[in-house]
C-alpha cells in the first residue's frame, strides 16, 4: 500500500459539470497538502472515519488501564 494520490485535475474537471457537493472517501491517510488541493479542487466533505477509530481506540485504552 502506499500513500494515496488523488487526479486532482480530473476532480476539477468534475465539479465544472455537476451542481452537488463532492465526497472524499477515506482521506484517512492522504497528506495534507493533498486535501487542500482536493478542497481547492471543489471537495466539500471529507470523510476521514479511520483517523477518528483511531483515536477513539486508544483514548479509550488509555482510560480503562
Amino acid at each position: 500500500k502506499g500513500v494515496p494520490k488523488l487526479d486532482i485535475k480530473r476532480l476539477k474537471d468534475i465539479y465544472r459539470e455537476i451542481t452537488i457537493p463532492l465526497v472524499l472517501q477515506g482521506a484517512s491517510r492522504l497528506p495534507q497538502d493533498e486535501i487542500q488541493k482536493a478542497i481547492a479542487a471543489g471537495i466539500t466533505i471529507i470523510n476521514i472515519d479511520t483517523e477518528l477509530r483511531l483515536a477513539f481506540t486508544e483514548t479509550l485504552r488509555t482510560t480503562l488501564r
